[in-house]
């Protein structure tokens, strides 16, 4: 079943993307860029997640399918308060867990919090908070703040102008049969855009450029994709 994202994000990315046409960039990938974009942006600005475990006298408490929002593939723990329920009821201050007193535990089939140090005794509690990524569902609601709206989707516009350049760099090959289209034109084109939209994501995002991460990261996971189902982007079948 094709995944139909939020019409307001695909129109706004429409917007950005003025002159491309459905032939040059199908709704699958600009959704599948979109997507690539919110997990980007997670991970640029994490939505962070508390929950509160009850301790039953153990070291191990279970994330996966039970911590609101944990993801397995994306989330990590950024704190952990120790004994919360008595924090407002005494007026007192949190007793925040050292780094090396917690980690991330897993088994193979699902992911816990580890107390390395004590135990969670019965009556006792703890707030656990943790990094979770946006989503963005098939009925168009996202979790996203509305102040980053924009954010998003110019960095989904910078995704699909590198694939739009990849492909017609593809082009400019002597197997491909050559028609009027300056293909070598149109790859420079679109790394400008993608360029111009990166560098604007960034500035809307607060981020300096020792904090870039690289868009070749995303680029990698494209690869993978095979967008629509045709060659890969960025590696031709004689490179493989």
């Amino acid at each position: 079943m094709t995944t139909t994202y939020g019409v307001a994000f695909i129109a706004r990315i429409a917007e950005l993307l003025e002159g491309v046409s459905d032939t040059e960039l199908g709704r699958a990938g600009r959704e599948a860029h979109l997507s690539a974009a919110m997990r980007r942006y997670s991970k640029d600005r994490p939505k962070i997640v508390v929950y509160a475990f009850a301790g039953d006298g153990g070291r191990f408490y279970k994330l996966s399918g039970v911590a609101t929002g944990w993801d397995d593939d994306f989330s990590y723990l950024t704190k952990v308060v120790w004994d919360s329920a008595a924090l407002v009821s005494s007026d007192s201050l949190p007793e925040l867990l050292e780094a090396d007193e917690y980690e991330v535990y897993d088994d193979g089939t699902y992911k816990y919090v580890l107390l390395t140090s004590r135990t969670l005794g019965s009556g006792t509690s703890m707030l656990v908070s943790y990094a979770t990524p946006y989503t963005l569902s098939a009925t168009g609601a996202y979790s996203t703040p509305a102040n980053d709206f924009d954010a998003i989707c110019t960095l989904a516009a910078c995704f699909s102008c590198m694939a739009l350049a990849a492909k017609y760099g593809q082009r400019e090959r002597p197997s491909v049969s050559v028609d009027a289209i300056d293909y070598g034109g149109m790859t420079d084109k679109y790394l400008r855009l993608a360029d111009k939209y990166e560098k604007q994501y960034r500035a809307m995002m607060g981020l300096d450029d020792e904090q870039k991460p690289g868009a070749a990261g995303v680029i990698v996971d494209w690869d993978r994709m095979r967008l629509g189902g045709g060659d890969y982007l960025f590696r031709n079948r004689r490179v493989r």
